[in-house]
């Protein structure tokens, strides 16, 4: 998991740069494999952690996410504008032609 995430975390810098700063990626990739490693302990291994370094842990990884999930939203975004856009391009393009049938050649 951990190899993964160090994988994820490289290819994240090169998308994220605009929407994250470097440093902040960094920080994400390191508590979620943080969070993973204290996971990976047995319950009774698990030391006590400092009280808020946890907490900022998982505020770090949830900041991934929620990028990360926001960037796809921003994708699906755009490849619906572009299905529309095609869409009545396509109707346009059909209407022409349709016409231009109807009048031997001559729009």
């Amino acid at each position: 998991m951990i190899e993964a995430l160090e994988t994820a975390g490289a290819a994240a810098l090169d998308v994220l740069h605009a929407s994250l700063l470097r440093s902040k990626i960094q920080a994400c990739t390191e508590a979620a494999a943080g969070l993973i490693c204290f996971w990976a302990l047995p319950p009774v291994e698990r030391r006590p952690v400092l009280a808020g370094s946890h907490a900022d842990s998982v505020a770090l990884v949830r900041i991934f996410r929620n990028t990360l999930e926001s960037l796809i939203l921003v994708e699906q975004l755009h490849a619906s504008a572009a299905a529309r856009r095609q869409t009545i391009v396509d109707r346009i393009k059909a209407e022409a032609l349709g016409a231009s049938s109807m009048t031997g050649g001559v729009a």
